[in-house]
Protein backbone atom coordinates (compact mmCIF):
# COMPACT_ATOMS: atom_id res chain seq x y z
CA UNK A 1 0.00 0.00 0.00
CA UNK A 2 3.06 2.34 0.48
CA UNK A 3 4.28 1.90 -2.06
CA UNK A 4 1.75 2.66 -4.27
CA UNK A 5 1.09 6.04 -2.17
CA UNK A 6 4.68 7.05 -3.09
CA UNK A 7 3.95 6.15 -6.81
CA UNK A 8 1.05 8.13 -6.76
CA UNK A 9 3.05 10.94 -5.13
CA UNK A 10 5.48 10.99 -7.71
CA UNK A 11 2.90 10.54 -10.30
CA UNK A 12 1.19 13.47 -9.26
CA UNK A 13 4.42 15.76 -8.99
CA UNK A 14 5.13 14.70 -12.25
CA UNK A 15 1.72 16.12 -14.10
CA UNK A 16 1.91 19.18 -12.01
CA UNK A 17 5.74 20.10 -12.87
CA UNK A 18 4.67 23.05 -16.21
CA UNK A 19 6.22 22.70 -19.50
CA UNK A 20 8.01 25.48 -18.38
CA UNK A 21 11.75 24.85 -17.32
CA UNK A 22 12.00 27.63 -14.99
CA UNK A 23 9.64 25.56 -12.34
CA UNK A 24 11.65 25.10 -9.34
CA UNK A 25 11.16 21.70 -7.16
CA UNK A 26 12.26 21.24 -3.65
CA UNK A 27 11.12 19.03 -0.74
CA UNK A 28 9.69 19.83 2.59
CA UNK A 29 8.28 18.74 6.01
CA UNK A 30 5.30 20.03 8.02
CA UNK A 31 4.32 18.85 11.41
CA UNK A 32 1.69 19.95 13.56
CA UNK A 33 -1.13 19.52 16.38
CA UNK A 34 -4.67 19.55 15.59
CA UNK A 35 -8.58 19.89 17.49
CA UNK A 36 -10.62 17.01 15.20
CA UNK A 37 -14.52 16.41 15.81
CA UNK A 38 -16.88 14.67 13.66
CA UNK A 39 -20.21 15.57 12.54
CA UNK A 40 -23.61 14.21 10.80
CA UNK A 41 -26.88 13.23 11.12
CA UNK A 42 -26.19 10.30 13.78
CA UNK A 43 -24.08 12.27 15.75
CA UNK A 44 -25.32 14.52 18.57
CA UNK A 45 -22.64 14.15 21.49
CA UNK A 46 -19.19 14.18 19.76
CA UNK A 47 -16.69 16.78 21.25
CA UNK A 48 -13.08 17.87 19.96
CA UNK A 49 -9.58 15.88 20.94
CA UNK A 50 -6.18 16.78 20.09
CA UNK A 51 -4.85 14.83 17.44
CA UNK A 52 -1.46 15.79 14.98
CA UNK A 53 -0.52 15.53 11.78
CA UNK A 54 3.12 14.83 10.35
CA UNK A 55 4.50 14.53 6.49
CA UNK A 56 6.49 15.50 3.65
CA UNK A 57 5.93 17.47 0.50
CA UNK A 58 6.88 18.54 -2.84
CA UNK A 59 6.97 22.29 -3.71
CA UNK A 60 6.44 22.98 -7.76
CA UNK A 61 7.02 26.97 -7.52
CA UNK A 62 5.78 27.86 -10.80
CA UNK A 63 6.22 31.64 -10.20
CA UNK A 64 2.77 32.95 -9.24
CA UNK A 65 1.58 29.80 -7.44
CA UNK A 66 3.38 26.75 -6.14
CA UNK A 67 1.82 23.10 -5.97
CA UNK A 68 2.29 20.94 -2.93
CA UNK A 69 1.66 17.43 -3.22
CA UNK A 70 2.26 15.34 0.23
CA UNK A 71 2.32 12.25 1.93
CA UNK A 72 1.02 12.96 5.33
CA UNK A 73 -0.04 11.05 8.13
CA UNK A 74 -2.79 12.70 9.92
CA UNK A 75 -4.56 11.20 13.41
CA UNK A 76 -8.33 12.19 13.51
CA UNK A 77 -11.12 11.33 16.46
CA UNK A 78 -13.76 12.78 18.87
CA UNK A 79 -14.67 12.74 22.53
CA UNK A 80 -17.95 11.34 23.65
CA UNK A 81 -19.64 12.45 26.42
CA UNK A 82 -19.16 10.44 30.12
CA UNK A 83 -21.38 7.09 30.36
CA UNK A 84 -21.17 5.62 33.86
CA UNK A 85 -17.83 8.18 34.65
CA UNK A 86 -16.12 7.01 31.61
CA UNK A 87 -15.27 9.35 28.72
CA UNK A 88 -14.96 7.62 25.26
CA UNK A 89 -12.46 8.95 22.96
CA UNK A 90 -12.13 7.39 19.48
CA UNK A 91 -9.23 7.94 17.38
CA UNK A 92 -8.78 7.06 13.21
CA UNK A 93 -5.22 7.40 11.62
CA UNK A 94 -4.89 7.84 7.87
CA UNK A 95 -1.86 7.79 5.63
CA UNK A 96 -3.09 11.23 3.37
CA UNK A 97 -2.10 12.02 -0.53
CA UNK A 98 -3.16 16.29 -0.49
CA UNK A 99 -2.60 18.06 -3.53
CA UNK A 100 -2.86 21.70 -2.47
CA UNK A 101 -2.45 24.67 -4.15
CA UNK A 102 -1.28 27.72 -3.16
CA UNK A 103 -0.48 31.47 -4.11
CA UNK A 104 1.09 34.20 -1.60
CA UNK A 105 1.52 37.87 -1.51
CA UNK A 106 4.22 39.81 -0.07
CA UNK A 107 3.48 41.05 3.50
CA UNK A 108 6.81 43.62 4.45
CA UNK A 109 10.32 43.02 3.48
CA UNK A 110 10.23 39.33 3.98
CA UNK A 111 7.37 38.11 4.40
CA UNK A 112 4.81 36.69 2.58
CA UNK A 113 0.87 35.51 3.16
CA UNK A 114 -0.41 32.72 1.45
CA UNK A 115 -3.34 30.57 1.32
CA UNK A 116 -4.14 27.47 -0.16
CA UNK A 117 -6.69 24.61 -1.22
CA UNK A 118 -6.90 21.04 -2.83
CA UNK A 119 -8.07 17.32 -2.62
CA UNK A 120 -6.99 15.16 -0.15
CA UNK A 121 -7.55 11.14 -0.31
CA UNK A 122 -6.40 9.20 2.91
CA UNK A 123 -5.90 5.34 3.87
CA UNK A 124 -7.18 4.21 6.73
CA UNK A 125 -3.89 2.78 8.93
CA UNK A 126 -5.56 2.46 12.86
CA UNK A 127 -8.45 2.87 14.67
CA UNK A 128 -8.87 2.88 18.20
CA UNK A 129 -11.81 3.05 20.46
CA UNK A 130 -10.86 3.96 24.25
CA UNK A 131 -11.37 5.54 27.48
CA UNK A 132 -10.39 5.97 30.93
CA UNK A 133 -12.12 6.09 34.61
CA UNK A 134 -10.83 5.63 38.40
CA UNK A 135 -7.61 5.37 36.87
CA UNK A 136 -8.24 2.09 35.10
CA UNK A 137 -7.95 2.72 31.29
CA UNK A 138 -8.96 0.60 28.48
CA UNK A 139 -8.09 0.30 24.42
CA UNK A 140 -9.76 -1.90 21.72
CA UNK A 141 -9.35 -1.53 18.00
CA UNK A 142 -12.54 -0.07 16.07
CA UNK A 143 -12.80 -3.70 13.51
CA UNK A 144 -13.81 -5.37 16.95
CA UNK A 145 -16.59 -3.18 16.88
CA UNK A 146 -17.88 -5.29 14.10
CA UNK A 147 -19.08 -8.97 13.67
CA UNK A 148 -20.81 -10.90 11.25
CA UNK A 149 -24.57 -10.56 12.67
CA UNK A 150 -23.62 -6.20 11.72
CA UNK A 151 -22.21 -2.94 13.55
CA UNK A 152 -20.30 -0.15 12.66
CA UNK A 153 -16.78 -0.08 10.95
CA UNK A 154 -14.00 2.46 9.72
CA UNK A 155 -14.31 2.72 6.11
CA UNK A 156 -10.75 2.10 4.22
CA UNK A 157 -10.06 5.76 2.89
CA UNK A 158 -11.55 8.79 3.43
CA UNK A 159 -11.92 12.02 0.99
CA UNK A 160 -11.24 15.07 2.50
CA UNK A 161 -10.93 19.27 1.45
CA UNK A 162 -8.22 21.21 2.55
CA UNK A 163 -8.02 24.76 3.38
CA UNK A 164 -4.94 26.73 4.63
CA UNK A 165 -3.51 30.09 5.21
CA UNK A 166 -0.69 31.47 7.01
CA UNK A 167 2.80 33.24 6.71
CA UNK A 168 6.18 32.33 5.10
CA UNK A 169 9.63 33.57 6.21
CA UNK A 170 11.76 32.16 3.73
CA UNK A 171 11.98 28.78 3.90
CA UNK A 172 9.78 28.65 6.89
CA UNK A 173 5.96 28.70 7.12
CA UNK A 174 3.82 28.93 9.84
CA UNK A 175 -0.13 28.84 9.19
CA UNK A 176 -3.41 27.43 10.20
CA UNK A 177 -4.59 24.46 8.36
CA UNK A 178 -8.49 22.83 7.73
CA UNK A 179 -9.33 19.27 6.72
CA UNK A 180 -12.69 18.64 5.97
CA UNK A 181 -14.53 15.27 5.69
CA UNK A 182 -16.13 14.88 2.12
CA UNK A 183 -16.99 11.21 2.49
CA UNK A 184 -18.70 9.14 5.34
CA UNK A 185 -15.50 7.82 7.49
CA UNK A 186 -17.68 5.09 8.57
CA UNK A 187 -20.28 2.39 7.36
CA UNK A 188 -22.78 0.34 9.27
CA UNK A 189 -24.78 -2.86 8.93
CA UNK A 190 -27.13 -5.21 10.43
CA UNK A 191 -27.10 -8.45 9.12
CA UNK A 192 -26.87 -8.34 5.67
CA UNK A 193 -28.93 -4.77 5.70
CA UNK A 194 -26.58 -1.69 5.02
CA UNK A 195 -27.49 1.10 7.47
CA UNK A 196 -26.92 5.04 6.75
CA UNK A 197 -24.19 6.03 8.50
CA UNK A 198 -23.77 10.07 7.82
CA UNK A 199 -20.39 10.99 10.14
CA UNK A 200 -17.62 13.25 8.43
CA UNK A 201 -14.82 14.59 9.83
CA UNK A 202 -13.61 17.79 10.54
CA UNK A 203 -9.95 19.03 11.89
CA UNK A 204 -8.13 21.97 12.35
CA UNK A 205 -3.93 22.17 12.84
CA UNK A 206 -1.81 24.60 13.92
CA UNK A 207 1.20 23.79 11.30
CA UNK A 208 4.94 24.54 10.89
CA UNK A 209 6.46 23.80 7.57
CA UNK A 210 9.82 23.57 6.34
CA UNK A 211 11.29 23.77 2.62
CA UNK A 212 14.40 22.40 1.57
Amino acid sequence: MRRHLTSLLAATALLAVPASAHAQIGLGVMAGGSFSNVSGDLVTDAKNTGTFLVGGFLNVNAGGFALQPGLVFARKGFKGDPIDGVTPKNTFDYLQVPLVVRIGMPVGSKGRFYIGAGPSIGVKVGCRLSGSSDGISFSTNCDDLSTDEGGIELKKTEFSGIGEAGLEFGKLSIGVRADLGLSNIYEASAGSLALPADIKTKTISAVVALRF
